[in-house]
């Protein structure tokens, strides 16, 4: 799930990012969707923002950004496309967001996305979430953010791992990383996001208990 200000042609900045992620035998779905967060489609339940959003944004906007992403996941399970037939979908899903799409990572990692949606691990790169109260998430997540991190503070992203009830849970703080780190953009591109985020999508989608479980834990 992107960030702000992503979605459209910002989206080949996420490119390197999903090619990494593909590399470890994944299917990538990212929607190329809303500039500033969505609209909630006409039937959905109305979510609320906790005013833990960045005060330029429309909160209501970002917690119902999660529905284009679930939109992703149903259109995909009815997709005759080659790449939509490789997907085992009885092993589950993991699902990673960045930024804003962080509001995404912890409503998919709910109950109420998480059953019907079999998600099993999130992944919040970076993440900027509305609706931070220690209950939303119940799968396993990883909580990556950098000490060079100016538009959400590296404090924010510990403040979400710390409240997240769930367990197990990662927090990974790393050394001059700034917040487009994921993003292919002249030298500032780290592959190792996808690699811890593949690692520990493996080991909670893919049951590895070997190279990639001594890798996050």
């Amino acid at each position: 799930a992107h960030g702000a200000a992503g979605g459209r042609v910002d989206m080949l900045a996420y490119q390197t990012h999903f090619n990494d992620l593909a590399a470890y035998g994944f299917v990538v779905i990212a929607p190329k969707s809303c500039f500033m967060g969505c609209s909630p489609p006409a039937n959905a339940t109305k979510l609320s923002s906790t005013g833990s959003c960045l005060p330029w944004t429309d909160g209501s906007q970002w917690t119902s950004f999660v529905h284009e992403n679930t939109r992703a996941i149903e259109y995909a399970k009815v997709s005759s496309e080659a790449w939509a037939t490789m997907i085992d979908w009885s092993a589950g899903i993991g699902v990673a967001g960045h930024s804003m799409g962080g509001e995404v990572v912890s409503q998919m990692g709910s109950i109420q996305f998480a059953e019907q949606y079999q998600v099993k691990a999130v992944v919040c790169e970076h993440c900027q979430m509305c609706e931070v109260d220690g209950t939303a998430i119940a799968t396993p997540a990883m909580f990556m953010t950098g000490t060079g991190d100016y538009e959400v503070m590296p404090r924010q992203v510990k403040g979400a791992y710390q409240e997240d009830s769930a367990t197990p849970k990662s927090f990974r703080n790393e050394k001059g990383r700034g917040h487009m780190e994921m993003l292919n953009l002249l030298v500032q591109y780290n592959p190792a996001v996808a690699s811890h985020v593949a690692a520990f999508f493996k080991v909670h989608v893919a049951g590895d208990t070997d190279v990639f479980y001594k890798q996050v834990y």
